[in-house]
C-alpha cells in the first residue's frame, strides 16, 4: 500500500529543546483487524494519558482519512488566500449567526497591501455544512470570484 502524500513537510519540525508528551502510537490497521493487544494499548493510553497518535498509514481507511484531510487543507489554503472583500460575502450577516466567516481587525496593524490585519475564523457546522454553506458558497460566488479562486489553486 503506497503511503499518501501529506503537507507536513511545509511546516518546521517540533523543537528538540521543548519537552513533549510521551504519546503512544496506535495502529488503525491492527484495531480494524480486532487485535486484542492493540485494543489494550489504546485503552491504557486513553486512561493514562488521555491522548495518543493514531497511525493511519497502514490502513486503507486511514489513507482515505488522510486524503480527505489533505483535500480540506488545500481548500482552506485557497479560502484564506482570497481577498478580504470576497471572504466578507460569506460572513455572519449573509449565511448564519454563528456558522460562517467572521473576523476582528487588529487595530493599527497593516499587511503588505496596506489592509488591516485580521484575526479570522470560519465556523463550520457538520450538520449544516453540506446544505447551507457549500450550497450558498457555490451559488453566490461571482464569475470573477471563481476565476480568483481557481488562480489560487
Amino acid at each position: 500500500m503506497e503511503r499518501p502524500q501529506t503537507s507536513h513537510n511545509k511546516y518546521p519540525p517540533f523543537p528538540d529543546d521543548i519537552d513533549a508528551a510521551p504519546l503512544v502510537s496506535i495502529s488503525l490497521r491492527k484495531l480494524e483487524a480486532n487485535d486484542a493487544a492493540e485494543a489494550d494499548r489504546l485503552f491504557e493510553a486513553s486512561k493514562a494519558l488521555g491522548f495518543f497518535y493514531l497511525d493511519m498509514y497502514d490502513s486503507e481507511l486511514g489513507h482515505r482519512v488522510i486524503r480527505g484531510s489533505e483535500g480540506l487543507n488545500e481548500l482552506q489554503e485557497r479560502w484564506w488566500a482570497l481577498p478580504n472583500s470576497e471572504k466578507d460575502k460569506y460572513g455572519r450577516p449573509h449565511l448564519h449567526d454563528f456558522f460562517a466567516y467572521r473576523y476582528g481587525e487588529v487595530p493599527g496593524v497593516l499587511d503588505a497591501n496596506g489592509d488591516p490585519i485580521r484575526n479570522q475564523n470560519y465556523n463550520v457546522s457538520t450538520r449544516l455544512w453540506p446544505s447551507l454553506t457549500a450550497y450558498r458558497f457555490a451559488k453566490t460566488m461571482s464569475s470573477a470570484s471563481r476565476s480568483a479562486w481557481r488562480a489560487t489553486r
